[in-house]
């Protein structure tokens, strides 16, 4: 990232997959990284395969939590200024139809996806008032266009509200600089390959209707697009949803 020596990105979900990569990314541009997830084990291993200079922290933190989320200011602001901050952390429900959902399955999505990723950005907001900055959270092709039969009710409704909240806080927020973008991956990660393993079709399906014919990759094609919106050239970027999918959905 340009000019990124005495600036901290936080990320979310560090523990694997997505924020795991885009947390190397990150470090191998120079930027002081926070990682942070409910998995230690995972959250460690991200950290010692990011860097040996200590440019990646863990810090366990349970996004839901407000009170904890203090931890992971008060490391940031150990190494600088809070710059970034990716929302990668989601939490996943049992495929369920609409008229089986239980209220547990939908509060556990939003309580992580929406209700956690706003704490995530007020707890940042402070630093970014100051001195302008860069958020940017994850959606889900589940939240904009829903396919009969995934059972993805809760987790697609979830997706589709931090869109939304995407947008408010670009609203509210540019007058200090602050730019607030949403990225849809399409990605082979731990998660995805658990959720077809058992629906080879499914994927096969999205394979087709994806303008590229093969698997998304967290660190070559979802990773880059995190780091250009976190950096000062994407100063005019802000509001929008991205798919980094293979021109699956094209929104």
């Amino acid at each position: 990232m340009h000019n990124e020596v005495q600036r901290v990105v936080v990320v979310t979900g560090a523990a694997s997959g997505i924020g795991r990569a885009v947390c190397l990314r990150l470090v191998a541009a120079g930027t002081s990284v926070v990682a942070v997830d409910i998995n230690s084990t995972g959250g460690r291993l991200t950290e010692s395969q990011a860097s040996e200079s200590g440019a990646c922290q863990f810090v366990y933190c349970d996004i839901r939590d407000e009170a904890a989320i203090e931890a992971v200011v008060h490391a940031a602001h150990e190494r600088g200024p809070i710059w970034g901050l990716v929302n990668c952390a989601f939490q996943q429900a049992p495929p369920t139809a609409p008229e089986d959902v239980s209220l547990d399955a939908w509060n556990d999505c939003f309580a992580t996806c929406v209700t956690g990723t706003l704490l995530m950005c007020r707890a940042v907001f402070p630093d970014m008032k100051l001195r302008g900055g860069r958020i940017v959270n994850f959606g889900s092709s589940s939240g904009e266009r829903p396919r009969a039969g995934s059972g993805r009710i809760a987790y697609g409704v979830s997706k589709g509200a931090v869109r939304t909240l995407t947008r408010w806080l670009a609203t509210e927020w540019g007058q200090y600089r602050i730019t607030v973008n949403t990225v849809i991956p399409m990605a082979a990660t731990a998660a995805y390959e658990t959720w077809f393993a058992d629906r080879p079709e499914d994927e096969q399906t999205i394979l087709d209707q994806s303008a590229i014919k093969r698997r998304g990759d967290p660190a070559r094609d979802v990773a880059p697009l995190v780091t250009y919106l976190l950096s000062d050239e994407a100063e005019w970027t802000t509001g929008t949803t991205i798919a980094a999918d293979g021109g699956r959905l094209m929104i």
